[in-house]
């Protein structure tokens, strides 16, 4: 552990810390973090990299661990910590409902509400937009063409231009050139198979392609 606890630990700018007993503060843009010092463990800052010693080999043992805690408060503070959860089963899939709740649909007889701790973020991997992209005939000879780029949604209708929409959750999206939102109706794989227009009323389109 005497390795790691040798490694400085980078101080990105505007990254601040105070020691108080043993404890240390580091604060940084996403907030502040607190970190447990063990007893004859010292910090050192130097040319922009902090620094974790030991007075001797006696606290070796608790040498890499502090290191350890005081790296995670650092990074915290500036880079932020995630987490990557991957649903697997047939029909399973989560979706945001506004800002603060997530919605799982797990193989329950109902959907679960998930709500979001405050300073929580959670996103949905762009590439469920994929279940959008298609063609969708709104009337005959008049198609409404949903292409993805990147984690961004537009849609196309025949003989107008390309233009963007923008999520309210992941079923339903809005139109900031005219006053419009789309609202995708997708089938247990979560596979759109039409959507709504909802402009001057609700306008069905099935899914040609």
């Amino acid at each position: 552990m005497s390795r790691i606890g040798k490694k400085p630990i980078p101080l990105p700018a505007g990254v601040k810390y105070k020691v108080e007993g043993n404890t240390v503060l580091v604060e940084g843009p996403k907030g502040k973090v607190s970190a447990l010092i063990a007893s004859g463990i010292t910090l050192e800052t130097k040319d922009g990299f902090l620094n974790v010693l030991r007075e001797s080999d006696k606290v070796a043992a608790f040498h890499g661990l502090t290191r350890a805690l005081v790296f995670n408060a650092v990074h915290g503070v500036t880079t932020g910590w995630k987490k990557d959860l991957d649903i697997v089963g047939i029909g399973y899939r989560a979706e945001l409902k506004g800002k603060g709740m997530v919605v799982f649909t797990l193989g329950y007889s109902h959907p679960i509400e998930f709500p979001l701790p405050t300073g929580i973020e959670v996103a949905i991997d762009p590439k469920i937009l994929d279940n959008y992209v298609g063609s969708y005939e709104l009337a005959p000879n008049f198609i409404l063409t949903v292409t993805r780029e990147g984690d961004r949604l537009f849609t196309q209708a025949t003989g107008q231009g390309k233009v963007e929409v923008f999520p309210e959750s992941d079923h339903d999206f809005f139109l900031k050139v005219i006053d419009a939102q789309i609202t995708f109706e997708t089938d247990s794989q979560g596979k759109a198979t039409g959507l709504v227009l909802h402009q001057g009323g609700d306008h069905p389109a099935r899914r040609i392609q």
